[in-house]
């Protein structure tokens, strides 16, 4: 399955794990990619993650789950790209 597409260009989708201090500054990057969509938040203070997302209004396009339930982010459907399973982790 190649990644979904946005006007003919490539859409990558984004587990971030880690929402603290730099993570909110790779999110807020990621929100300004056309390209680049951030569908996981995993995060210790899963708190920490909602308040990240509701400060960029993104609670209703974003998924949150703790560290240990690392298994739902892998086994999301969205996720999925060829024998990978989800586009691009990226751990602080």
């Amino acid at each position: 399955m190649a990644p979904s597409t946005t006007k003919d260009r490539a859409l990558f989708r984004f587990a971030l794990f880690g929402a603290g201090r730099i993570g909110a500054v790779h999110f807020r990057n990621l929100l300004m990619n056309p390209r680049a969509e951030v569908i996981w938040i995993v995060e210790e203070d899963e708190m920490r993650a909602v308040d990240l997302l509701e400060r960029y209004k993104m609670s209703e396009k974003t998924s949150v789950c703790h560290m240990s339930e690392i298994e739902k982010v892998l086994n999301d459907d969205r996720s999925v790209h060829l024998n990978l399973k989800v586009d691009c982790l990226l751990i602080i």
